[in-house]
């Protein structure tokens, strides 16, 4: 048994993460995203990704989030532009995985 991640999480060291499991290629992480709509100017973007970012490095965001099991990303995984890295990389990833499960459920 292993957890999901690359590593063992914090809160669940029974598990070792599927990497360290010997499940080199396996990785699937869980996120979340606050988005805006579209045409929202760019400065008002920014605005939000800054007061994110100030609140995800507050003790107390970290403390309550540990608590529901999750964790604070570094820095380099947030923002605008990691978003859009990360969606691009997932939807080629997961799409033919969905539609194979959809498919599946369908014939069921």
């Amino acid at each position: 048994m292993a957890a999901v991640g690359g590593t063992g999480s914090a809160n669940a060291r029974l598990f070792a993460g599927a990497k360290e499991a010997g499940a080199a290629d396996y990785q699937l992480n869980v996120w979340s995203a606050a988005y805006a709509p579209r045409g929202t100017p760019q400065e008002v973007v920014a605005k939000l990704a800054a007061a994110l970012d100030k609140t995800l490095d507050e003790p107390a965001t970290a403390e309550k989030l540990e608590k529901l099991g999750g964790t604070v990303p570094p820095k380099s995984e947030r923002g605008p532009e990691y978003l859009r890295k990360t969606v691009a990389s997932d939807i080629p990833r997961w799409a033919p995985i969905l539609k194979e499960a959809a498919e599946t459920t369908k014939a069921n």
